[in-house]
């Protein structure tokens, strides 16, 4: 399909809208409305919040204007990780940390009706600033029935009578999008999307003209970046959408906030001299420089960030309205330094090397779990995962043949490394069996 026959049909599924007049902007004309989101008409420069310095980008060829940030609501589905104690935490401070968002400029904010409780939480911090901010709301596509259930749930969680963007998670289907247009003429949803690690699935829906944006994980590491001639990067995923006028928001901009195992392996002078670093600068200016590294992308149209307290609501926003006027040698030389030595290290879950593996081994899987009990501290959650897996997909089954190794498209030890986490995730060590 053309990228004119996509822009076509694009724009007739908008004009289907009727049921009222949402807010909505688009470049220094209010559409839809005689309201604009506070803030934005007060300046010459539409895309700019002078009392915040937020800036805002234009979501592909819809109407609305996203703030650079937004808060990723992603941890709302730790709750076995995290425990009942911090999980619990984490929730008495949504309100706080969305509020002071919306505070500083930002407009969106990004969950799933599967996170737990999250969609209602959202409603009850932000009912009172419903024409400030942009509901982006995921689903997992089912049938219609069930479809339809999350949605109706969602609206009464959020209080409202329609989520600006609505987006299928992991998957898209030819029926569940027929669905989503349904809900989308009932005007119950003003846009469609689809969050998915696998560009290959967004290019689908991008050629179907199904989808206004997409959500695709991207960061300094990347999560594709190279790859396989039939695997289409993320750069070129982001080039596509936009021919094609589709939005695009950045998830997992902070690498899940990696800190690679190797940080406590003080031989190492090169190791040591980063760890320095790290220590002496803060997080902080290591995750500024992330984001501004994201944002400097002009196909990405904003960065979805999980932000736990308000000090990091403050830290991120702060990273993107600065952005112009401070350019920071020392965050950049942290993040490139991490980049360098994190990249052996860190699998990006791209599949390439599955089909190659003549034992069947789920070997993302078993380094996602690694990832978890060396990176994020999950090791309960780590080993349970683990040992779910059938003994005939485990590490032990590895024979050394190394084809993964040849197929990576990063280099890296997949060999050592499963067999680490073998060692890790159970009492036993790992042996090489055929």
């Amino acid at each position: 399909m053309s990228n004119m026959s996509n822009t076509d049909n694009k724009k007739d599924r908008k004009s289907g809208i009727t049921r009222r007049e949402f807010i909505g902007y688009s470049g220094a004309a209010i559409v839809g409305s005689t309201l604009a989101k506070p803030g934005l008409a007060k300046s010459n420069d539409p895309h700019y919040k002078p009392e915040t310095g937020m800036k805002y980008r234009k979501l592909g060829s819809t109407d609305i204007m996203l703030s650079e940030v937004g808060v990723g609501m992603a941890s709302g589905s730790l709750s076995r990780q995290l425990g009942p104690f911090l999980f619990d935490k984490w929730r008495r401070e949504r309100g706080d940390c969305l509020n002071k968002l919306l505070d500083l400029g930002g407009n969106f904010i990004d969950t799933n009706v599967g996170y737990h409780n999250t969609v209602e939480l959202t409603g009850k911090a932000t009912k009172h600033r419903r024409d400030e901010i942009y509901y982006v709301i995921g689903h997992y596509p089912r049938s219609e029935k069930e479809m339809r259930k999350n949605l109706e749930k969602a609206l009464k969680d959020l209080q409202t009578d329609y989520i600006d963007l609505w987006f299928s998670y992991i998957n898209g289907t030819d029926e569940g999008f027929a669905n989503l247009r349904k809900f989308q003429e009932e005007g119950k949803i003003r846009y469609i999307g689809l969050s998915q690690h696998d560009p290959r699935l967004h290019e689908w829906a991008i050629r179907k003209g199904y989808v206004d944006f997409i959500q695709m994980p991207y960061n300094r590491l990347g999560m594709i970046k190279q790859g396989p001639a039939d695997i289409i990067s993320a750069e070129r995923l982001f080039k596509m959408a936009k021919e094609n006028g589709v939005g695009i928001i950045g998830i997992k901009p902070l690498t899940g906030n990696f800190i690679p195992y190797w940080a406590n392996q003080t031989n190492d002078p090169e190791i040591q001299e980063m760890m320095k670093k790290f220590k002496d600068y803060g997080p902080k200016n290591l995750y500024q420089a992330m984001l501004r590294w994201n944002l400097g992308n002009p196909n990405i149209t904003a960065c979805a960030v999980g932000m736990d307290t308000v000090e990091q609501v403050i830290e991120d926003v702060e990273a993107v309205v600065t952005r112009d006027q401070y350019a920071s040698a020392m965050q950049d030389e942290l993040l490139e330094d991490y980049a360098r030595l994190a990249d052996k290290d860190y699998c990006r879950l791209c599949t390439t090397c599955v089909p190659h593996c003549p034992k069947g081994l789920p070997i993302p899987d078993i380094l996602r779990f690694r990832m978890y009990y060396n990176n994020y501290q999950w090791g309960d959650y780590a080993k349970n995962l683990y040992n779910e897996l059938p003994d005939y997909q485990k590490a032990v089954r590895c024979d050394d043949c190394g084809r993964c190794e040849e197929h990576c498209p990063y280099g890296l030890k997949i060999v050592e490394n499963i067999y680490h986490a073998h060692s890790l995730l159970t009492d036993n060590k790992p042996s090489v069996s055929v």
